[in-house]
């Protein structure tokens, strides 16, 4: 009787383990304005200069890509541009992501970004 309940048991805990390592495979893109401001040529940071806090938190990134939020920007000399870059990340680690000062590539629905990743 007990031989049956520990093999339940462990065909359990096997299919969750299944299920847990699936999710944490789903990725999940995420976001950082550029901080470029309009009329300054070269003015902001670089791809890997914001990527760079990803790396040291060891998030691992899988592809990553570059544009802007699609949202409206006014016509003025010294204004912060909408121009961002975007990281796919592993869902599992979105919040330490967050923490780090990025937002959710999905919650910006006009955004336009150039995707490059390496295959």
């Amino acid at each position: 009787m007990y031989l049956k309940i520990i093999w339940i048991v462990a065909i359990f805990l096997f299919l969750l383990g299944c299920v847990n390592d699936e999710t944490s495979n789903s990725t999940i893109w995420v976001y950082q304005y550029q901080q470029s401001q309009t009329c300054q040529l070269d003015s902001g940071l670089t791809q890997q200069q914001v990527r760079q806090s990803l790396d040291d938190a060891g998030i691992a990134v899988l592809c990553q890509g570059m544009g802007h939020t699609g949202l409206p920007q006014a016509s003025v000399c010294g204004i912060t541009t909408n121009e961002i870059y975007a990281f796919e990340i592993f869902k599992d680690k979105l919040l330490e992501a967050e923490n780090l000062g990025y937002l959710i590539l999905d919650d910006l629905e006009h955004a336009e970004i150039e995707v490059s990743c390496k295959e």
